[in-house]
């Protein structure tokens, strides 16, 4: 069984129409409709009216943040792979004044992560774009403060 299947005998066995559940979730009856044909899915705010408007019961909390941890996983990672850039652009700060280290390690490093932001989504490019920019602005105000 579905789980457009499922909504549809809850529905019936509350006695309730399409109608009557579409102006609970505050959506219309074809979007009921098609939540039990199974063409499309509730969003999360719709899902939430859906399971008060069926009386159903409320999921445990760790259930909902099981879910979640995608987004606080990409957070994680990202503080542990930037940290080695910005360690890495402190030394490079430090030894800047040697040959290797600005005709080689620095044009190394530049390669490498053209060739990061070449693989990278559009939209995720102009994030990492973005992100990149303000790290950048933020670590050269640091040190110009430093110096000053």
């Amino acid at each position: 069984m579905t789980a457009g299947d499922e909504l549809r005998k809850i529905r019936i066995a509350l006695g309730k129409t399409q109608q009557e559940v579409a102006d609970e979730v505050f959506v219309t009856r074809q979007t009921i409709s098609k939540w039990e044909l199974g063409k499309s899915e509730p969003d999360f705010i719709s899902a939430e009216l859906l399971r008060k408007a069926l009386q159903l019961p409320t999921p445990k909390k760790e259930a909902v943040w099981m879910k979640q941890p995608k987004n606080w996983l990409g957070l994680v990672v990202f503080g542990i792979v930037f940290l080695p850039f910005r360690m890495g652009w402190v030394q490079i700060k430090k030894y800047q004044q040697y040959s290797v280290v600005r005709f080689v390690i620095v044009p190394a490093v530049i390669v490498l992560y053209a060739l990061y932001m070449y693989s990278l989504k559009v939209e995720a490019f102009y994030v990492v774009l973005a992100v990149t920019i303000i790290a950048y602005m933020g670590t050269s105000y640091y040190f110009q403060q430093r110096e000053e």
